[in-house]
């Protein structure tokens, strides 16, 4: 009898350890699904299930070949327990991807600290999809708020400095309680209401983030002003859709808005795509909580819109779209006479709807201000622009025709795999040479603007 309560005692201690022992899991891999040759910065999460906290290494490698890994200085221990998924993030996080085509990506995660009871949900394998080109990301910030909303008005005195950090950004003031008058938005309404927001709640391209429990993003205060949470993580998060505007008119008498917009695809993509349209006003004055002189504050960006309502318009592209194909579709409005056209910005998209609230995404978008073009009657966004040599050697060639407000000149800007600006130049109507000796060898994206449209991406290969 001694001998065998010897064992049970012995047996006991030797398996203390299971009763505080850690269960990690790679719950998913951001972002990186599709995008260019370059060296990318990724971002994990991780959950434990067992019932202690654990330290932790994380590895990863490329299609089967060389090992890397992390080891966090002083990580936090991922909590034990049914919790959120939690962001693991370091500055070792990098990966190259060198070649066009279907990588295959391996992440794995040990713990260092105490056993881990269960490794089939230790790693995670993710297919990246390399293309020689996408087109940027532009995203759109959909931000709910309220006139009586008090932390509203800090928030939308920070909206300037995220379009002063990211231009390309289109801000959507969104005011979805008719209490807020003119202000008022049905169809932001119908979409808020299929959530639980607090005020102000800002979304990203109605995207879920992976690590985040819910599809809003939060705007959170600091001892002086507030910051985004997400800023800039969707960058990288390429679509192969570029989004742009073919063609613009307007007619005074009428009042009658026509908008064309335009889907380039680079990649064969299936679904309820849909194109959508947008339009703000800005400098719209009315009653703002907290503001210097609240009855006399003027909102910036303010959805008037949604013109292909909540989930864009249904048909509006084909069930399959090849790559390669350009999909488009027009808009017709009726301006009311209360809108001052002056302060008008169009927003152009592309949807994709799934009847699942977190996964009808914007896949991209464009913008257009109608700042400087409300005198002209048709207002063309795409002048004939002739690029060349492809590839080049030190410098290219532009040849631009037929562009309106030619003669003020035109912006160009051409960006590398990371989406950063290497040479900006000012063109105009002729021929244009640019010297591009200076950047390495590569890939690069030019993208010409004249005033109110931001045109077309072409490629330029030196």
């Amino acid at each position: 009898m001694k001998y065998t309560i010897s064992v049970i005692i012995l047996f006991c201690i030797s398996n203390i350890f299971c009763y505080a022992q850690a269960d990690l899991a790679i719950v998913n891999i951001y972002p990186l699904d599709r995008t260019v040759p370059g060296t990318y910065h990724f971002y994990l999460t991780a959950q434990n299930l067992g019932a202690a906290g654990s330290a932790y290494t994380i590895y990863w490698q490329l299609d089967n070949g060389a090992i890397n890994n992390v080891t966090p200085t002083n990580p936090p221990s991922i909590s034990a327990g049914p919790t959120i998924p939690m962001l693991l993030d370091d500055p070792g996080f990098t990966l190259t991807l060198s070649s066009v085509g279907i990588h295959t990506f391996k992440v794995w995660i040990k713990a260092t600290s105490t056993n881990d009871i269960n490794h089939a949900n230790d790693t995670l394998t993710k297919t990246i999809k390399v293309y020689s080109y996408l087109p940027p990301k532009n995203i759109v910030l959909e931000i709910y708020k309220h006139k009586d909303c008090g932390p509203c008005y800090p928030a939308a005195e920070y909206e300037d400095s995220v379009l002063a950090f990211k231009p390309n950004y289109s801000i959507v003031n969104i005011f979805p309680f008719s209490v807020d008058g003119d202000l008022y938005n049905a169809d932001g309404e119908q979409y808020q209401d299929s959530f639980s927001f607090p005020h102000p709640a800002p979304v990203f391209d109605r995207f879920k983030f992976p690590f985040y429990p819910d599809i809003q993003t939060s705007f959170f205060a600091t001892s002086n002003s507030y910051f985004l949470q997400g800023l800039g993580l969707r960058d990288n998060d390429f679509q192969p859709i570029e989004v742009s505007f073919k063609q613009v008119t307007y007619d005074a008498a009428t009042q009658l808005l026509k908008v064309k917009l335009q889907a380039q695809f680079y990649d064969t993509l299936q679904g309820d795509l849909r194109f959508n349209l947008y339009i703000t006003e800005d400098s719209l004055l009315g009653y703002q909580a907290l503001a210097p002189d609240p009855n006399n504050y003027y909102h910036k960006h303010v959805l008037r819109m949604m013109a292909g309502g909540t989930w864009g318009a249904q048909g509006s592209i084909p069930a399959t779209v090849y790559t390669g194909n350009s999909e488009q579709y027009e808009f017709q409005v009726t301006v009311p006479a209360s809108w001052n056209l002056s302060n008008v910005t169009l927003i152009g998209m592309v949807e994709t709807y799934t009847g699942d609230k977190y996964n009808s995404n914007i896949l991209n978008s464009c913008k257009a201000s109608f700042a400087q073009t409300l005198s002209a009657q048709t207002i063309a966004f795409k002048p004939n622009i002739t690029l060349y040599p492809i590839p080049a050697a030190n410098k290219i060639f532009i040849d631009i025709t037929d562009l309106p407000n030619a003669n003020k000149g035109t912006p160009v800007c051409i960006y590398d795999v990371t989406s950063k600006i290497v040479i900006q130049k000012t063109i105009s109507s002729g021929n244009n040479p640019i010297d591009i000796s200076g950047i390495p060898a590569g890939i690069y994206t030019i993208r010409f603007m004249n005033g109110t449209y931001v045109g077309k991406f072409s490629k330029v290969i030196k």
